[in-house]
C-alpha cells in the first residue's frame, strides 16, 4: 500500500513540474511569438470601432464583432501604443485557459455520473 502512495505523489510531483514548464513556455511564446494577421486585424477593427467605426457598415470584416466591444475598454484606457498586442493576447491566454478548466469540469462531471459496471 505505500509504495502506491509514494507511486501518486510521484505523479502528481511529475505533474506539477510539467504544468510550471509549461505555464513557462507559455509565457515565453506570448511575449516573443510574432503576431498573427488576426491579432492585428482584431486590434485594427477594435480600433476603427473605438473611433465611431461600425462594423459592417463603415469597414468591412469577416469576423464576428463579440470581442471587439469588451477589447475597446483595454484599448480606450491605455491608449494607441504598441503594448495593447501584448495584453490582448494575455487575455486571450486567460480566455483559453477559463475553457480548459470549464472543460475539465465538465468532464470530471461527467466520469462522476457514469454508472459502474456490474460484476459478471
Amino acid at each position: 500500500m505505500s509504495r502506491a502512495i509514494s507511486t501518486v505523489k510521484g505523479i502528481n510531483v511529475l505533474g506539477a513540474i510539467v504544468a510550471v514548464m509549461w505555464i513557462a513556455a507559455w509565457g515565453m511564446a506570448i511575449a516573443h511569438r510574432s503576431f498573427d494577421y488576426d491579432e492585428l486585424e482584431h486590434t485594427y477593427a477594435i480600433w476603427l470601432i473605438r473611433n465611431g467605426a461600425r462594423p459592417f457598415y463603415d469597414f468591412f470584416e469577416c469576423h464576428p464583432p463579440f470581442l471587439w466591444y469588451p477589447l475597446g475598454i483595454p484599448l480606450r484606457l491605455l491608449g494607441d501604443r504598441y503594448a495593447i498586442l501584448f495584453i490582448f493576447r494575455a487575455l486571450t491566454a486567460l480566455g483559453h485557459v477559463a475553457m480548459l478548466v470549464a472543460m475539465g469540469l465538465n468532464v470530471a462531471l461527467s466520469f462522476q455520473n457514469l454508472r459502474q459496471p456490474r460484476a459478471l
